[in-house]
């Protein structure tokens, strides 16, 4: 089975500084479903705040996927979390899926987060989802979930530049925990495809790119940027977005293919600045 996950924000959202398509079409999602199957694909990401994501893949029946969805948010209380989870399972037209994600992390802060955990492990106890997780943005996240919590599954960031969860540890100490562990943000939203096209703001690491590029030894920017997260023995899947077929066709070709990464040659692409690494800090008007 691959260790591709497609990842469908953009089925509910026009989502990426680099999406001129708005958000995919039904016909573009059924095509793309199809050829997940074909290409031994079997698994969904998705959120209920994805727009109308969940609706979408559902109208267009997802009977042979998994699927992994996150929670709503927690400042309307509760029962409005849990009333939101079950909308998901309609809209997705399943009865159980593979993963539930808290969504927000600072969450856990809120006096209900324990009364809203219990509720979660109630669906996890009664069948309706098979794994726990959380959805994770830093480091210090993840430092606190290893101390906090007992879990399942988290997605997290990391790309070539993004390598502060190898670099810190986190990544094998999530794994030698039994946690499985979803790469998201591999191409940094489009910006690792696309160097030459970068709006300004990203002008202040043209040098980062530019050496970047000059050391790719005639690979292309999607082959090194897929072939160096599928690379990471401790990640098991890999997150993925796509608008259409050509795009799905191109990264499940790259996906397939074998760069030999040397650790320590990649280190020196990494770069620790979250003004880069965090899209929430980018000026892009």
């Amino acid at each position: 089975m691959s260790r591709l996950v497609i990842g469908t924000v953009q089925f509910g959202l026009d989502y990426g500084i680099f999406n001129k398509t708005e958000r995919t079409s039904s016909i573009n999602i059924k095509n793309i479903l199809t050829l997940a199957a074909k290409s031994n694909i079997n698994m969904l990401d998705t959120a209920y705040s994805y727009g109308c994501s969940e609706q979408a893949l559902g109208e267009v029946g997802i009977k042979d996927f998994q699927v992994i969805t996150k929670t709503s948010p927690l400042n309307k209380g509760v029962e409005n979390v849990v009333d939101c989870f079950y909308q998901s399972l309609k809209k997705l037209n399943k009865t159980e899926i593979y993963g539930l994600l808290i969504h927000n992390i600072d969450e856990v802060t809120s006096k209900d987060f324990s009364r809203l955990y219990k509720n979660i492990i109630n669906f996890q106890e009664q069948g309706l989802i098979q794994k726990i997780g959380f959805s994770s943005y830093t480091p210090q996240q993840v430092n606190f979930l290893l101390e906090n919590f007992d879990f399942d599954l988290i997605q997290l960031p990391i790309n070539i530049f993004d390598q502060r969860l190898i670099n810190g540890g986190q990544l094998m100490q999530l794994k030698n925990k039994g946690i499985e562990i979803h790469a998201r943000s591999v191409f940094l939203q489009g910006i690792l495809l696309e160097l030459k096209k970068i709006p300004r703001f990203f002008l202040e690491w043209k040098n980062h790119f530019d050496m970047y590029e000059n050391e790719l030894n005639g690979n292309s920017l999607l082959d090194f940027a897929l072939g160096f997260v599928l690379n990471i023995s401790e990640i098991d899947k890999v997150v993925i977005g796509v608008n259409n077929c050509q795009q799905f066709e191109e990264i499940i070709e790259s996906s397939q293919k074998k760069i030999n990464f040397k650790s320590e040659d990649m280190k020196k692409f990494g770069i620790d600045d979250v003004n880069l690494l965090n899209p929430s800090n980018w000026k892009t008007s």
